[in-house]
């Protein structure tokens, strides 16, 4: 029972924290759902997870690394690093693999958890998506920098970014209730 309750609490901390990073509501350059936020979310989870899935523990730097850049960047501390492409691809890249790596643990949690269920196919594809949008995003700002004239490329694929990024939510949200119905969940034995 304990093992499904700190499943069902890092579930809601990712689902939570991954609004905070994917979720930007600016005035005036501030940011009212600062990313910093997600990650300490992520952070939390990952802390809640690790017993149930001890590979989680080597995303804690990472997530501590994140968390720190957000941080500074919040209030505008690293404003003259805004322009510096190496910085821009380190955070990047540390980002993007952070992220694979922990979807991929939470994809297998889910599987562990609910063998055989409709909602870790759709964590599945979610991910995918996700990372694919990322990586592509990536490319794409890169192309454009170089001189191409990518901007309604670039525009559809933020528009695809954004639903794939909404689906993500969505389904983290609905991963959780589904883990936190008694009847629906597979016990697991240790």
């Amino acid at each position: 029972m304990i093992e499904r309750e700190r499943l069902t609490a890092g579930v809601n901390l990712v689902a939570w924290g991954y609004i905070f990073l994917l979720l930007n509501v600016d005035i005036n350059g501030f940011s009212l759902i600062p990313n910093f936020v997600g990650y300490l979310l992520l952070f939390l989870a990952i802390r809640r997870l690790n017993a149930l899935r001890p590979e989680l523990n080597r995303l804690g730097l990472p997530c501590l690394l994140l968390f720190a850049y957000e941080l500074l960047k919040w209030p505008g501390y690293l404003a003259q690093f805004d322009n510096h492409l190496w910085v821009f691809l380190i955070v990047f890249l540390v980002s993007f693999f952070f992220q694979a790596y922990f979807l991929t643990a939470l994809v297998e949690l889910a599987a562990d958890y609910l063998p055989g269920r409709s909602i870790v196919a759709e964590l599945t594809g979610c991910r995918k998506w996700y990372l694919g949008c990322m990586g592509g995003g990536i490319l794409l700002y890169l192309v454009s920098l170089i001189g191409y004239a990518l901007d309604l490329l670039l525009i559809g694929w933020s528009l695809v970014s954004v639903g794939v990024s909404i689906w993500l939510v969505v389904v983290l949200f609905r991963l959780h209730k589904i883990l936190g119905e008694t009847d629906m969940l597979a016990e697991k034995v240790l």
